[in-house]
């Protein structure tokens, strides 16, 4: 997407440190990221449904952001979070980056599932990890397309041994095309 065309950035990411049974927004006044600092988009996110339900914020080619730490949802909050947000899926103008985590393996996960076929525990790891991306990869029942392809997987660490643990990461990028002329092309 060029750079210009978005003019607003949700970052969705899990909560990792603070339980919560719904969506949090930030009260961060800038994001630093690799790419530099990002200003976090104040009028937008003042409450969770004035971000989500106002179409008044957009100016000009200002990149905002709108961080969303995503907490441990029912399937009730899911659908409406994911309502809310689902009209902004198609606007060209919105970029959407998805962070999560993969694979959690050892026992501090209660976790530990390993084929030997694989070789090293991490191997196998990996394998499972692969074939979940493939299924992302093919799915095909959203109301908007989305054609999504991983470009980047790692581990926290190389488990060799049970008592070892790890995190699996994956980076995948996401193309909207609600007219589904991709799908065509297929």
């Amino acid at each position: 997407m060029p750079h210009s065309a978005s003019s607003r950035v949700f970052l969705l990411s899990p909560s990792h440190r603070y339980y919560t049974a719904k969506c949090a927004l930030t009260k961060a006044t800038v994001y630093s990221t690799p790419v530099g600092d990002l200003r976090v988009d104040q009028e937008g996110i003042y409450s969770a449904y004035q971000l989500l339900l106002q179409n008044s914020l957009w100016s000009g080619h200002t990149v905002k952001l709108v961080p969303v730490l995503i907490g441990s949802l029912d399937s009730e909050s899911e659908a409406t979070y994911g309502q809310l947000l689902g009209k902004y899926l198609d606007d060209t103008k919105n970029l959407f980056v998805v962070s999560t985590d993969f694979c959690h393996w050892g026992s501090k996960y209660k976790y530990t599932y390993y084929d030997e076929n694989h070789g090293p525990i991490h191997k196998s790891i990996e394998a499972l990890d692969r074939i979940g991306m493939e299924i992302i990869e093919m799915l095909k029942n959203c109301l908007v397309k989305v054609k999504v392809k991983f470009i980047r997987y790692d581990q926290s660490s190389q488990c060799n041994a049970m008592e070892d643990s790890s995190v699996s990461y994956a980076c995948a990028v996401g193309k909207v095309d609600p007219s589904g002329e991709d799908e065509k092309k297929e």
